[in-house]
């Protein structure tokens, strides 16, 4: 078929063509069509070849009693000069086809005259560009409808029905879906690819298509238009810049847009065309055929130049490389600085094996193999490569590559703990040659100096950072100089400040992030969250980080991002998920980061009982520990030095602490290292009481809270299963006040129940202190607790005590009740558990008492939802006894009124002012966002609202009869909320957060169409047109697997609009 080279394939012929066009039934199009005609409105047709503008048009007249009167392009002036002069009546139709092709003045000139007529025949005209008549008046008079590519083009429905006869039987969704996209609907397209034989299978190499284009097409053009057109395909979008380079100006592009040749505006704001995707196959065959490569090489070039001058760098390689000149790709490379090592894999390796072999020598290529082992997580690979091209760039005098080079090389030895030889790479930095290279010279600086900083070299890490940022380029690496502050600032113990520091710093960057900073700030939230003690928030974090390092094509830091969940999760007990997150990892953990993952495994072991592989596991780590940088080498022995103690090795287990301190000592020196020295003198003082050396123990805590100072809050939520037996031995002993470590306690767990325990301590001040907060806590042991201490000898402890009952009488803790996502209920802050309702129906009791909270429920209806059939008395008896157990829950049992209140066989939930209800938030924020008529406050008021929804409103009731108004009230509710929020960002232009919403209203309804469109629009005006269609695709598969229906003409007509670059909705 293909024959030989520059060969013209074989086009399918005429009447196949037609055929395979003709025998695809159209029929709501047609009658559209037939329906405008019969009502004396113009129709005009135009769209490229292959649309099936004819053959729809047969279609339609079909339909009609009126005559149809055709003119010939050869005789087309003589005819319409009859036509007029004869002024026929309004039942003939003329039909115009291939208008094109006739389209010279005098006949354009008749033409017009037929349309600007009050009355007369009526016009069909198809062709495939657009006639030049002036229409302002008849469309204003709604005398014609204008069909384009838009309405021409198949939709989902279509191309299904054309592969099914095709097939033989129903086309799977990825065939069905693989053909959309690569035909966008192309009727002929379609049909092509289903036209050979009988029944069988679908063609996708598109031979016929590609050559139906060339001769009804290309070959058609006047040479200038086709050696434009060939230019033009070069790249994959067009831009201003782009047709600039390639000798197209701004009046040639719109000229080739509105030539009937497929091309489309890319973006909403016309700034950009792309050819539809099988022309583009078609132009660029062609112009590999037919031009010498010498030419072809110029265009490449052209582009390569154009896209390096925007800073897009992985287009201007490729394009280097299709233009043969292997050493300005590789050039182009080296200028994108250290984010080369952010590129993908897959495209690092195509570069590379590209080259011809004379390059694979040469530093450029050796950069290029270091970074592509960057790429994949490598480090250790890409040492040698590295090292070796910054030796060769520095022979060659050639600064940026240099620099690049030293860039990549610096991370990957900062990556395997060699922070001292990544710090020797910044040298000269900031001399000439450093100057002139970019911002690959401030980054290397920068990464030293956060090896510095990790490993407390406080001084020369701030010495080289501030020349850092005093370079040029510098302004682009904020972020990492935060990161740097943190690493120093977190073993000092200024937690809050570092964290608050990183946070705004990852929040700070926006959606161009090219040096991918924002991995990393994201994993130094997670770690220093982490050191908080704040595990489910360093969870959490520690998922953002690994997301935002996988888009970023940072392998090795999205695998140490699990692994510190994994440890997270083994700390925690979950066994279950710390093992699958540990399965999660496809790519191995290199460098220092895999003391994480040697740790986490040896919690894991821990958790399945077995000491042996939780030991070997924690001396790996161990060793991995020393690899680190400093700050996380202390860190990872403090958190290490339980598991090897419970694994039965604690003088392993204290060896590891004292060379950690020692270190700490000689390293970071008085308040450098407080706080890493407070969490090791932790773990030293719990190693003392395990072997029953008691003062040791106590003295170790008391230096370490001195070391902690006012961060003794982060150190008792970080350590305190460890901590908690040596705080109370030394407040018994009177070595610690009582008034700063309950109050670090009641910080770190607001609410009061974690001191409860200390209501018994042997101290009167202590347990007088801890009165006050568990009373406050809500907690059922609390009340008996304090009744207790009433009648203490103790006079301090006893008043305390009885004040404490009487202001719980007076104001009892708050209720709060969650409806949202499941059901909770708390008295303060203690979390009412399944064990203390009872049974089942007693918390049922009260969800059904919330849902129709503010008014009396009848006992005979709830004797009919709760024990349908049963006698009355049987189940008034049933009824007191869950009411009963319901407020042995709720009330204080202090006196007063009952929450649960009896009224005339009926019973009410009464709430105080203070008790929170989630659902009832939720409503009167939705309430007041949804009333707001200011629009400047809208948005932020419906966005608190959204952020209120907790979830499924009591999901454990879901099919529950007495539940079911009141849950579609709710999600009614959200959904108003969410439709307003997705009014409110297309409204202001902010796409991204349109598809925010509307991707939350699909999972609350994945078959609303309106929503699907919305979010079609939301990716188009992003330029995202591919996943536009995708959510075209989505939409269809949905509709037609749930309901078995397609989707509605709306939706298929925005599809189409989208595809022919019509974003004018």
């Amino acid at each position: 078929m293909h024959g030989r080279p520059g060969a013209r394939p074989a086009a399918p012929p005429p009447d196949a063509v037609h055929y395979t066009l003709r025998r695809i039934r159209r029929p709501a199009l047609a009658g559209r069509i037939a329906g405008a005609l019969s009502h004396g409105v113009h129709v005009l047709l135009t769209a490229e070849a292959g649309f099936g503008k004819s053959a729809v048009l047969e279609e339609a007249l079909a339909l009609l009693a009126k005559r149809a009167w055709r003119v010939r392009p050869s005789e087309a002036a003589a005819q319409l000069q009859h036509l007029v002069a004869a002024a026929p009546d309004e039942d003939v139709v003329v039909v115009v086809d291939d208008a094109e092709q006739v389209a010279n003045d005098e006949v354009v000139a008749l033409l017009q005259r037929v349309l600007d007529a009050p009355a007369g025949p009526v016009l069909a005209i198809a062709g495939r560009s657009a006639l030049p008549l002036r229409l302002r008046r008849a469309r204003a008079a709604e005398a014609i409808t204008e069909l384009g590519p838009v309405d021409l083009a198949f939709d989902a429905r279509e191309t299904g029905e054309v592969l099914r006869k095709r097939l033989g039987r129903e086309p799977s969704v990825r065939h069905l879906e693989r053909v959309m996209e690569e035909t966008e609907g192309w009727p002929l397209g379609v049909g092509l690819a289903s036209s050979i034989g009988p029944v069988g299978p679908v063609r996708l190499d598109h031979r016929d298509a590609l050559a139906f284009l060339r001769e009804e097409v290309l070959d058609r053009l006047e040479p200038a238009t086709r050696d434009a057109l060939l230019d033009a395909a070069v790249p994959d979008e067009l831009d201003a810049g782009l047709a600039e380079a390639l000798g197209l100006g701004a009046e040639a592009l719109a000229g080739l847009a509105a030539a009937g040749v497929f091309l489309r505006p890319a973006r909403p704001d016309g700034a950009a065309y792309r050819f539809h995707p099988l022309f583009r196959a078609l132009l660029r065959e062609r112009g590999a055929a037919e031009r010498p490569r010498a030419r072809q090489a110029r265009l490449h070039a052209a582009v390569a130049g154009a896209l390096a001058a925007a800073g897009r760098t992985n287009g201007a390689v490729e394009h280097w490389l299709e233009a043969g000149d292997w050493r300005a790709a590789l050039d182009a490379a080296v200028a994108a600085g250290p984010a080369l090592a952010r590129t993908a894999p897959d495209v690092l390796t195509r570069w590379r094996d590209r080259l011809p072999a004379e390059a694979r020598e040469t530093p450029c290529a050796l950069l290029l193999e270091g970074a592509l082992a960057s790429a994949q997580g490598c480090p250790e690979r890409a040492l040698e490569p590295l090292a070796a091209s910054v030796e060769a760039w520095r022979a060659a005098a050639g600064h940026a590559g240099e620099w690049t080079a030293r860039a990549l090389l610096a991370s990957a030895l900062l990556a395997l703990g060699q922070g001292d030889a990544a710090s020797d790479l910044a040298e000269g930095f900031d001399g000439p040659g450093g100057w002139r290279a970019g911002v690959a010279a401030p980054a290397t600086a920068l990464t030293a100096a956060l090896a510095l900083a990790g490993e407390g070299r406080a001084a020369h890490s701030r010495s080289l950072a501030a020349a850092a940022l005093h370079h040029p380029a510098g302004g682009a690496l904020t972020g990492l100089e935060h990161l740097r502050q943190a690493q120093l600032d977190v073993p000092r113990g200024e937690l809050d400040r570092a964290l608050a520091r990183v946070h705004a710093a990852a929040g700070a960057l926006g959606e161009d992030d090219p040096l991918a900073q924002r991995p990393a700030l994201l994993a130094g939230v997670a770690w220093i969250l982490g050191e908080q003690g704040r595990d489910d928030e360093a969870l959490a974090a520690w998922q953002d980080a690994a997301a935002a390092a996988g888009a970023a094509g940072d392998p090795l830091c999205a695998a140490a991002a699990r692994a510190e969940r994994a440890l997270l999760l083994a700390r925690a007990g979950r066994l279950a998920e710390a093992e699958l997150e540990l399965a999660r990892g496809d790519h191995p953990v290199a460098g220092w980061r895999r003391g994480a993952l040697d740790a986490a495994t040896a919690g894991v072991a821990a958790l399945r009982g077995n000491p042996a592989g939780a030991l070997a596991a924690a001396d790996r780590a161990a060793i991995g520990a020393g690899r680190a940088p400093l700050v996380h080498c202390l860190s990872l022995a403090a958190t290490l030095a339980p598991v090897m103690a419970e694994a039965g090795a604690p003088a392993r287990a204290g060896e590891l602490v004292a060379v950690a301190l020692a270190t700490a000592d000689a390293r970071m020196p008085g308040e450098a290292g407080a706080w890493a020295r407070a969490r090791l003198i932790v773990q030293r003082g719990h190693l003392s009481n395990l072997r029953g050396a008691e003062d040791e123990a106590v003295d170790d805590v008391v230096a370490a809270w001195a070391a902690a100072g006012p961060n003794a809050v982060h150190l008792v939520r970080r350590e305190w299963p460890r901590l908690r037996p040596l705080v109370w031995a030394a407040l018994e002993r009177g070595r610690l006040a009582p008034e700063p470590v309950l109050r670090a306690i009641q910080r770190a767990w607001p609410g009061g129940e974690a001191l409860l325990p200390f209501t018994d301590h042997p101290l009167a001040a202590v347990r007088s202190r801890a009165v006050g907060p568990v009373v406050a806590s809500g907690h059922p042991r609390a009340l008996g607790q304090l009744r207790d201490m009433a009648r203490e000898a103790d006079p301090a402890v006893a008043a305390a005590a009885r004040a404490a009952l009487e202001s719980v009488r007076r104001a009892p803790p708050p209720l709060i009740f969650r409806l949202l996502g499941g059901f909770e209920a708390r008295r303060g802050a203690w979390r009412i558990d399944a064990a203390a309702w009872g049974r089942p129906l007693t918390a049922r009791l009260v969800r059904f008492l919330l849902v129709n909270r503010g008014t009396v429920v009848p006992e005979d209806v709830l004797f009919e939802h709760f024990w349908p059939g049963k006698p009355a008395a049987s189940a008034r008896r049933n009824l007191q006894v869950a009411v009963s157990m319901a407020r042995g829950v709720l009330d204080t049992g202090l006196g007063g009124e009952s929450i649960i209140e009896a009224v005339e066989h009926g019973y009410r939930l009464r709430l105080a002012d203070h008790d929170l209800v989630d659902s009832e938030e939720f409503e009167v924020a939705a309430g007041t966002a949804l009333t707001e008529r200011d629009l400047a406050a809208r948005r932020t008021l419906l966005e608190r609202a959204a952020a209120l929804w907790g979830g499924e409103p009591l999901p454990e009731d879901r099919y529950a009869d007495w539940s079911r108004d009141w849950r579609r009230r709710l999600v009614d509710r959200y959904t108003g909320v969410l439709e307003a929020l997705v009014d409110a960002c297309r409204d202001e232009g902010d796409a991204r957060a349109t598809i925010q919403f509307a991707t939350r209203l699909l999972e609350l309804d994945p078959l609303n169409e309106t929503v699907h469109r919305e979010l079609m629009i939301a990716y188009a005006r992003c330029g995202r047109i591919a996943d536009a269609l995708r959510q075209y695709l989505a939409c269809r598969r949905l509709l037609v697997d749930e309901l078995g229906v397609e989707p509605s003409a709306a939706t298929s007509l925005m599809q189409g609009r989208i595809l022919a670059g019509d974003f004018g909705y």
